[in-house]
């Protein structure tokens, strides 16, 4: 696949029109626990409105949860809390289930005597979001144990060369050292995209949103989503778009949107996530 890059931001306020002019396809950005680090995780933590105003200036959106440096140490009674809260979150930003939410597993040196207590973080984050396995921001070493555990799809893998001594073939995304980017050093990383899906919001193999807002789409739209996630779709005769909670609404207001005849809640294509693929498969791009 051609070279893209993806910024991950902590708690810099780049605007999605410098994102998108600066060339990045997406961005990383963070969830966590209420109430931590006081003043300096909430302001990292995204907010609804930005999350929709990077997908309408057709950026990609990955999440990732995080709360401090070791969070590792609290094992699996933390992982739960952690996976509980992260996918409360997700949901309220209409992240897709399907996309999953990377946890943080590793953001200082671990010793590999410490795996275990790692492995069982991720356990418990697992169980805490209760969607099956989920992607990992740490190094090859740790996260080759993940992967064979059951509990991970793929690997964020950090800059730290000394995290990843073994060769791994689940990264989908690694971060780099480099800052080409015309911002200052500290308000982002840059990140590799190595695989097609680095959990990103559209799903791999969609097409951006649309430039604009509800009235380019057609009437007589079916109000769907796609099997495995909670993301509207706006569905008529010649594609598809994602669309937010208040564009569903006001589509449905002037009755350009309309759910199944006796029905209060949107259709769900596909009855498994191979359906669900292939609905958009068939769908990927605009007559």
């Amino acid at each position: 696949m051609p070279e893209a890059k993806v910024i991950d931001i902590s708690v810099a306020q780049l605007t999605s029109a410098d994102i998108k002019s600066a060339g990045a396809i997406g961005v990383v950005q963070y969830l966590s626990l209420p109430g931590t680090r006081p003043g300096f995780n909430e302001a990292k933590r995204i907010k609804k409105p930005v999350y929709d105003d990077r997908l309408a200036w057709g950026l990609a959106v990955a999440l990732v949860f995080q709360v401090d440096k070791a969070d590792y140490l609290g094992g699996y009674a933390r992982g739960f809390e952690f996976g509980r809260a992260s996918r409360e979150q997700s949901t309220a930003l209409g992240h897709p289930d399907s996309a999953g939410v990377i946890l943080c597993v590793q953001d200082s040196g671990i010793p590999r005597g410490s795996f275990g207590l790692a492995v069982e973080h991720m356990r418990g984050y697992v169980d805490g979001r209760g969607l099956g396995p989920q992607p990992a921001y740490c190094g090859t070493d740790l996260g080759n144990y993940l992967v064979g555990a059951g509990l991970t799809t793929w690997l964020w893998q950090p800059a730290a060369a000394s995290w990843s001594t073994s060769p791994s073939p689940h990264v989908s995304m690694q971060q780099l050292e480099s800052k080409s980017y015309p911002w200052p050093q500290g308000a982002y990383d840059e990140n590799l995209v190595l695989q097609p899906d680095w959990g990103q919001n559209p799903r791999p193999g969609l097409p951006p949103p649309p430039p604009g807002g509800p009235n380019l789409l057609e009437d007589e739209m079916l109000w769907a989503r796609f099997y495995g996630e909670n993301q509207d779709v706006a569905f008529g005769a010649t594609g598809w778009r994602y669309i937010t909670p208040e564009q569903r609404d006001q589509l449905l207001f002037m009755k350009l949107l309309r759910p199944m005849a006796g029905t209060t809640f949107p259709q769900v294509l596909g009855n498994n996530p191979a359906e669900g693929a292939q609905w958009k498969a068939r769908y990927a791009q605009f007559g």
